[in-house]
């Protein structure tokens, strides 16, 4: 890629960053009631550690300080903070509550990111009362064929979370477009993929995979973590 792709590329992420940010910005001062003051300021400060790391990403800025902790309670404490964002658009949530622990070695900071990247990317596709479900698996694949991508998994153990949620209606193949562009064009608008992009980025860097499928509607994210790492 040449010099003058990249920056128009650059280009279009911060132009859509920046729109995001105005927008939370003209609906704080509209509003003055504190959950909606206090929604839009929350969002705003996701949107920019999502970008910083999205930086960190692209400049190769980029090392995994790994230690042992439990995904079930980070997500958990994430989902917490979401609360208020997702019961303003009516959300309908369920978190799987059959495993109770699940700890691994991960870089805390990076996948608390990639959990809010996705996150934002749910509340900006969900639509008003809709619904998530968030669901939690130990896999032993044995070297056995995967169903998703008919690839070969060599490490034994996986941790998979399913994350399904209703949104708005997207073509079947969009979703090989999302992976790859963090600006995709979209019934003849550009729209901001950066937090699928980083999301994706970090847990590839943990050695995991991600997957994302679209029907209608109907949305799903599925992330695949070394359990024995």
């Amino acid at each position: 890629m040449n010099n003058e792709s990249e920056y128009k590329i650059n280009k279009n992420i911060l132009s859509q960053l920046i729109f995001d940010i105005k927008t939370s910005g003209i609906l704080i001062k509209e509003y003055t009631k504190n959950d909606v003051v206090r929604n839009q300021i929350f969002l705003i400060d996701k949107i920019t550690e999502i970008f910083y790391e999205y930086l960190n990403i692209k400049n190769n800025k980029y090392k995994l300080i790994k230690n042992k902790y439990d995904l079930i309670d980070l997500i958990k404490n994430i989902y917490y903070e979401y609360s208020l964002i997702f019961k303003s658009k009516k959300f309908k949530i369920e978190i799987d509550n059959n495993i109770k622990t699940l700890e691994i070695n991960l870089d805390y900071k990076k996948i608390t990111t990639a959990i809010n990247s996705i996150f934002l990317h749910i509340y900006n596709y969900n639509e008003i009362n809709g619904f998530i479900k968030i669901n939690y698996e130990i896999i032993d694949y044995n070297d056995e064929i995967n169903i998703i991508t008919n690839q070969i998994i060599k490490s034994t153990k996986f941790i998979q979370i399913d994350i399904s949620f209703e949104g708005i209606d997207l073509p079947e193949n969009i979703e090989n477009i999302m992976l790859k562009k963090v600006i995709i064009n979209y019934r003849k608008t550009y729209t901001n993929n950066i937090y699928l992009y980083t999301a994706l980025s970090i847990i590839k860097k943990h050695r995991g995979k991600f997957w994302y499928k679209c029907k209608e509607n109907m949305h799903n994210i599925i992330i695949l973590l070394p359990y024995n790492n």
